[in-house]
């Protein structure tokens, strides 16, 4: 029996969605940084080669964890950081809603730098999305699935922590930190 082209496409991405979830053990090319406000609070990132084809080359990505003790247990936020085809472009956090919706699908299927098609009947490829927002806007995509629900102020006491630890040390990025302190508002 043959999947249709769409059920296919809806596989890979939500086996790429499902497998960003889960922390590697150990992986020698992560770099690990402490929050400033909090040493408990780690970064985890690396660059992630070949995974995703962006616009052009020069475009730098990062992703990986950011690990947060809350209730006496570590927890961990995946993130892909996009920056922007412009260098001096702004800053834009995706999250998708929902309990547990990944950020990845957001990723993949509607905005991000790239997206999973099918090159011919039994072979998918990924490729640069013309019209991704990393057009006009350097891009995080934070998953937030499950500590919504189970810790919803982690998400407020934290950002400040694990945002400016990982954007100062990409200094070229600290205009951004300076607009996220501010008072925003989010709509959908």
């Amino acid at each position: 029996m043959l999947l249709s082209r769409s059920v296919r496409l809806f596989c890979a991405c939500l086996l790429v969605t499902a497998l960003a979830q889960f922390v590697p053990l150990q992986d020698a090319n992560l770099t690990t940084l402490n929050a400033a406000h909090d040493p408990n609070i780690t970064i985890s990132y690396k660059v992630p080669k070949g995974a995703c084809k962006t616009a052009f080359d020069a475009q730098k990505q990062f992703s990986g964890w950011v690990n947060i003790p809350v209730e006496g247990r570590s927890t961990s936020l995946f993130f892909w950081f996009i920056e922007a085809r412009e260098p001096t472009s702004t800053l834009t956090i995706w999250l998708n809603g929902g309990s547990g919706g990944s950020s990845m699908s957001g990723f993949w299927q509607e905005n991000g730098p790239c997206e999973v098609v099918e090159k011919d009947k039994d072979h998918l490829e990924v490729k640069a999305r013309e019209w991704g927002w990393d057009r006009a806007s350097n891009m995080l995509y934070i998953d937030l699935v499950k500590f919504i629900l189970s810790a919803p102020e982690f998400v407020i006491l934290t950002k400040p922590a694990a945002l400016s630890r990982l954007l100062l040390h990409h200094p070229h990025h600290q205009r951004q930190l300076r607009f996220l302190q501010r008072n925003n508002h989010l709509s959908s």
